[in-house]
């Protein structure tokens, strides 16, 4: 009697093809604001899928910083930190790019004040 190796080979490039990674593309921080000054964190995410190379969303980025600035409106936002992501699945047929961005609501006031002039 023959083995049927066919039926582990299928089921085995099935379960690898249902698996999916994510890659960490970039981090990045800019510097932290005192603690005095912080008036609130502010977040927000997004992402945009592409399946077989095919972006269905280019702007996500910018709808991204929009969001996120407007999310201060009475201040500055300083202390970002900024994840850029990709979640692959299905053996790199769909991606989906992610972009996380967190900072520190300051005041105008203190932004402007905590930088010292520089005497010539």
């Amino acid at each position: 009697m023959k083995k049927q190796w066919h039926k582990p080979a299928l089921a085995a490039l099935v379960v690898q093809g249902l698996s999916g990674c994510m890659t960490v593309r970039s981090v990045s921080i800019s510097q932290l604001p005192e603690s005095s000054f912080r008036q609130s964190v502010v977040k927000t995410q997004t992402s945009s899928p592409i399946v077989i190379g095919i972006p269905f969303n280019t702007d996500y980025l910018d709808e991204a910083r929009a969001d996120f600035v407007g999310r201060c409106k009475d201040g500055a936002i300083e202390g970002v930190l900024s994840k850029h992501e990709d979640v692959n699945y299905f053996i790199g047929l769909v991606v989906v790019q992610k972009v996380s961005l967190q900072g520190y609501c300051v005041r105008k006031v203190a932004s402007v004040s905590t930088k010292k002039k520089r005497k010539v």
